[in-house]
């Protein structure tokens, strides 16, 4: 390094220092352009240092399963409800039929008397099932939604599956609880002869009608996670 080179970088060195002490005695500020850059710079390096960060992707990843599976649990929630309305008004639409076509008319508060009466004394039983059907719901609904958005699985089987899996747990549940309400009573012989009972005249029952229901209402449960799928770019 020659003289000129040295002096050089000696008069830079002075010119800066006191540039520093001159900026610092007038307590000057940089621009508000220059405030707004240094701004969004941080802004950018904190999003991608979020984009970087493992936790990060697995807490988004975690949000993205779960607004899937919302999905079909609403779904499942929604024809749920409908399928319940339909049963509570089929008797009618029967008898207004039959009374239409044969001049006959049924009585229909019947249905409604014996069901009402079957209620009584058992609204244990009752809530229990309810409890456990919004339980499949939350299980089965967001199982169904993942297969069908993600999956890309045949949306009708897999929405009749999901109801005809509704009703099996259902049974399951109805002879559970009614055994061990026979065992606070008889025992072990009270709840084993109600679990017979259920399973050599209830479970065909429960089978058929879960089927049927599957095949009624499974094209309507498909169609509508998928819409909901597309419509929210889950897929």
């Amino acid at each position: 390094m020659n003289k000129y080179q040295l002096l050089y970088l000696s008069s830079a060195v002075i010119f800066q220092s006191a540039d520093v002490r001159a900026e610092s005695s007038l307590n000057t500020s940089p621009s508000p352009s220059l405030k707004r850059y240094r701004a969004l710079d941080r802004i950018r390096n904190t999003e991608n240092h979020k984009r970087d960060n493992p936790k990060f992707e697995r807490k988004r990843d975690y949000k993205n399963i779960m607004r899937i599976k919302n999905i079909g649990r609403l779904a499942l929630f929604k024809w749920s409800v409908i399928s319940a309305l339909v049963f509570f008004v089929f008797p009618v639409i029967i008898a207004l039929t039959y009374q239409l076509f044969t001049k006959q008319s049924i009585s229909v508060t019947t249905f409604y008397n014996n069901l009402r009466n079957d209620l009584k004394g058992n609204e244990i039983f009752v809530i229990v099932q309810i409890f456990v059907i919004l339980l499949g719901i939350w299980v089965f609904g967001g199982i169904a939604s993942w297969l069908i958005i993600k999956k890309k699985r045949n949306r009708f089987f897999i929405s009749w599956l999901t109801i005809f899996s509704l009703w099996i747990l259902l049974f399951f549940s109805s002879a559970i609880t009614a055994g061990i309400n026979d065992f606070s009573k008889y025992r072990q012989n009270g709840f084993m002869s109600e679990l017979t009972g259920w399973l050599a005249y209830g479970l065909t029952l429960y089978i058929v009608l879960g089927a049927v229901h599957g095949l009624i209402f499974g094209h309507f449960l498909g169609r509508e996670i998928l819409k909901i799928g597309l419509k929210e770019n889950a897929l």
